[in-house]
């Protein structure tokens, strides 16, 4: 599976195991998180700092000019895999 790379702008734990995030997307191998595209809209994704590992359901958001882009794919709904 291709790998992506990003950058975590905001992390609040809601209860439990969920963690909500925005997360963007960058093609720059020095962030946080390396993620692993799945089907479904849902990725699996690695903390590289402690090494959990949480999956993820993202949503596009169009960019000013109504393209789609690899900057501003935004995950959220982050949930920690046990």
């Amino acid at each position: 599976m291709p790998k992506i790379f990003g950058r975590i702008l905001k992390k609040q734990k809601i209860e439990g195991k969920i963690i909500r995030v925005n997360l963007i997307i960058e093609e720059d191998t020095d962030n946080q998180f390396c993620i692993q595209t799945r089907p479904n809209n849902f990725h699996k994704i690695i903390d590289l700092d402690t090494g959990d590992f949480v999956q993820i359901e993202y949503r596009n958001e169009i960019s000013e000019h109504d393209k789609n882009t690899f900057n501003n794919l935004i995950l959220e709904n982050i949930q920690k895999i046990r």
